[in-house]
C-alpha cells in the first residue's frame, strides 16, 4: 500500500507518540499487545493482561483502560507505523544524493 496502517487508521493525521514500542518477529502478537496494555495500566508485567486477551475479556480491559484514562496514549510500533512494503516490496531505494 501507499501508507502505513497507523497513517490509515488515523485518517492521515499526525499523532505524537506517548511510547515507542519495539518487537521481535518471533514473539507472540498477543504478548506485544498485552505488554502495551499493561504499560498503559501501570502494570510491571503483562501476564494477567495476556490471560484477559486470550479469554476474550475485552470489555474488562476497556473498562480498566478507561478507569486509568489511558485511552489517549499513542504507542509508536514500527510494525504499524512504518510502511515496510515501500522498502521491502517496492524494489531498491534510491541512491543517496
Amino acid at each position: 500500500g501507499d501508507c502505513s496502517y497507523a497513517t490509515l487508521a488515523q485518517d492521515n493525521k499526525e499523532t505524537l507518540a506517548t511510547v515507542m514500542v519495539t518487537h521481535h518477529w518471533r514473539n507472540l502478537f498477543c504478548h506485544l499487545v498485552a505488554s502495551m496494555i499493561a504499560f498503559a495500566l501501570g502494570e510491571t508485567t503483562y501476564d494477567v493482561v495476556a490471560k484477559h486477551l486470550q479469554e476474550k475479556r475485552f470489555e474488562k480491559l476497556r473498562q480498566d483502560i478507561d478507569r486509568r484514562d489511558a485511552s489517549q496514549m499513542a504507542f509508536w510500533g514500527c510494525l504499524f507505523c512504518v510502511n515496510q512494503h515501500v522498502s521491502i516490496c517496492g524494489g531498491f531505494p534510491r541512491e543517496p544524493q
